[in-house]
């Protein structure tokens, strides 16, 4: 393995590159180091390799060579980023320290150096200095940086304290450690997978979207009998579209066209192209069936792998996927992704939690992909068991189901994990079309595939950015089920800032509900989200509810029946009442209406293993 390490003088770049070469050396490596000075006292440049394996003859890394590269400044990263290879990693310390010719004026430091250095390599950008001041010693940012620095380099935690505790000064053992330490836990390694696409100009994603969204078109129009006869009913031809902003010309598609069309009419390339066939449950209608090619299928493993590396997930992990397999598009789908990353696959499914979570301590998961309700069953069976502190799952990636902020930190908590949102819809392709990164400020949309709109659900007229509406796809890549405009009836938002995480990508809001999923109740709109939202504050009960709806004597009525947490559980009738008063109360603020509040018996609800099913509508509406 070939390690850079490069800053500027009285940074500790020499003792960082020495601690990684006799940490090294006594793991049996055979080890070179090689260090160069460049008036190091003065502010210069200090630059060091550390050469490690098992066999190593020059001291010197070639250009295009280097694995890690770890630079104590951002100008430095810029200066040496040619040594690093493809696949490399260059981690930044993100100070500014001028040269001396930018401090006469000779010349001006560069900007935007960290999103430069994106577009082409692996990007970790760390703030050292400000995690050694909080240890209340600047002097030990280059424990920090290399602690960070360690998670790419590899050994084990024991191996570096060691090595640590052997090299510094006795004096500062201890103050070193923890910094150290402070690297290594408080950053999450996070890799973009596809930094050319997530990390793109919006000007040029705009170029890419209108480039497919052209050859979409003419592809639909010649290929799909329905698209042809929905274009010529508006007087839309193919040549009217131009770019991606002639989107607004063609007609929108819903889930009834694809139940019409039932099973095969929407596909635009013969059955012998058709490699995998998914469906809907068909439990609001009949089925919605989806095709796949081969093309389709790497394309949605690429969308998938994406959406793990936002969740942290790479090769080193075992991934359990939890979510059903099947006609049900989470399995296959996420199983697809896991595999592009490299990771260890462990294809569980549902319907057996015990055994899920034997294995899950047997194997060492330590990231698990599956519903969020189930996963709070499993968390649940991991209590009774006593393996709470056996696991060593780090993260997980729910999706399948409407959940809520308040129900990720509850799943945290539980786990002592990290939780993400991952969205999908088989008719768009499955998981995998967004998800959010660690900075959870919305779910980073596969736009070069999936090209988002926001309307109104009443008018179908676009909404501002910002601002609530109806969420619609396009695909723009898809060839066996190609979609044109698909209302999706999720109710969300879109941004196009850039994110934390250093992708451009646009990102659409945590979902608000349904369109379609809306209770109109004595006037109300009311959605399932906003009882579970409601539920998550008291912590006398579980977060599982069922709503039922009916109509008595032409009147709307709601009853929720929710499960009282096993440590607050009474039979004493003073403290249900005041317990029922309660959520009465919470729920009455959340929906802006009443509700009657039935209290259940732990464990007396139905747990879900695949969507969490909230409500029961009796009413006789249509």
């Amino acid at each position: 393995m070939d390690i850079m390490v490069v800053g500027v003088g009285g940074q500790g770049t020499l003792l960082t590159s020495r601690i990684i070469g006799k940490t090294a050396l006594d793991a049996g490596y055979d080890v070179k180091l090689s260090e160069v000075h460049g008036m190091a006292q003065r502010g210069g440049s200090v630059v060091t390799f550390v050469r490690f394996g098992d066999k190593v003859y020059e001291p010197i890394a070639e250009e295009g060579s280097v694995d890690v590269l770890i630079s104590f400044e951002r100008l430095e990263a810029l200066r040496y980023a040619h040594y690093v290879k493809k696949d490399g990693v260059i981690i930044i310390n993100d100070c500014r320290i001028d040269p001396m010719t930018v401090v006469t004026g000779a010349k001006s430091y560069p900007e935007n150096i960290i999103e430069d250095l994106i577009k082409s390599h692996k990007v970790y950008s760390i703030d050292g200095l400000s995690v050694a001041k909080e240890l209340g010693n600047s002097k030990v940012l280059n424990s920090v940086v290399l602690g960070f620095s360690a998670k790419h380099i590899g050994f084990t935690l024991e191996d570096w304290l060691t090595m640590v505790e052997k090299t510094v000064p006795p004096k500062t053992i201890e103050i070193n450690k923890k910094a150290f330490l402070a690297g290594y836990n408080k950053y999450e390694v996070f890799m973009i997978w596809n930094k050319e696409i997530e990390c793109m100009s919006r000007e040029d994603v705009t170029l890419l979207q209108s480039e497919r969204l052209v050859k979409l078109v003419d592809y639909v129009y010649n290929n799909v009998e329905f698209y042809r006869k929905k274009m010529d009913a508006v007087g839309v031809k193919p040549s009217d579209i131009k770019d991606i902003k002639d989107i607004v010309k063609l007609p929108f598609t819903t889930k009834d066209d694809l139940r019409d069309n039932y099973p095969f009419g929407l596909f635009a390339v013969p059955h012998s192209d058709i490699v995998r066939i998914h469906a809907s449950s068909g439990t609001t209608g009949k089925a919605t069936v989806v095709g796949y090619t081969r093309d389709d299928l790497e394309i949605w493993a690429e969308c998938v792998a994406r959406c793990f590396s936002m969740a942290g997930v790479d090769k080193n992990d075992i991934v359990q996927i939890a979510y059903g397999y099947g006609l049900f598009t989470g399995g296959l789908g996420a199983h697809g992704g896991a595999e592009k990353i490299g990771a260890m696959v462990v294809p569980m499914s549902t319907g057996n939690s015990k055994k899920l979570t034997t294995m899950m301590v047997d194997f060492g998961a330590t990231a698990i992909a599956c519903t969020p309700s189930y996963l709070l069953h499993i968390s649940e069976v991991l209590a009774e068991e006593n393996l709470l502190d056996k696991i060593k799952l780090k993260s997980a990636i729910c999706g399948a189901e409407p959940w809520t902020e308040k129900m990720r930190k509850e799943i945290e908590s539980k786990l002592n994990i990290k939780a993400y949102d991952i969205y999908g819809l088989s008719e768009v392709m499955g998981p995998g079309v967004a998800c959010d990164c660690e900075y959870h400020q919305g779910l980073h949309v596969c736009e070069d595939h999936f090209y988002p709109e926001i309307v109104d659900s009443a008018t179908l007229q676009p909404v501002a950015e910002g601002e609530t509406g109806e969420l619609v796809f396009t695909t723009l890549t898809k060839q066996g089920l190609p979609l044109i405009r698909y209302r999706t009836k999720d109710l969300t938002s879109i941004s196009y800032d850039k994110c934390e995480c250093g992708r451009t990508s646009v990102r659409i809001s945590r979902f608000k509900g349904r369109s379609d999923d809306m209770l109109i109740i004595r006037g109300v709109n009311v959605f399932p989200s906003q009882v579970e939202a409601a539920l998550i504050d008291v912590e006398e009960v579980t977060p599982h509810y069922m709503m039922i709806v009916d109509r008595v004597n032409n009147l709307d009525t709601l009853e929720i029946q929710v499960e009282i947490d096993p440590k607050f559980y009474t039979d004493e009738i003073k403290g249900i009442e005041k317990l029922t008063k309660k959520i009465g109360h919470v729920v009455q603020q959340a929906l802006g209406l009443s509700a009657k509040i039935t209290l259940v018996q732990p464990n007396t609800l139905k747990r879900s293993e695949g969507k969490a099913v909230h409500v029961t509508d009796k009413r006789k509406l249509y």
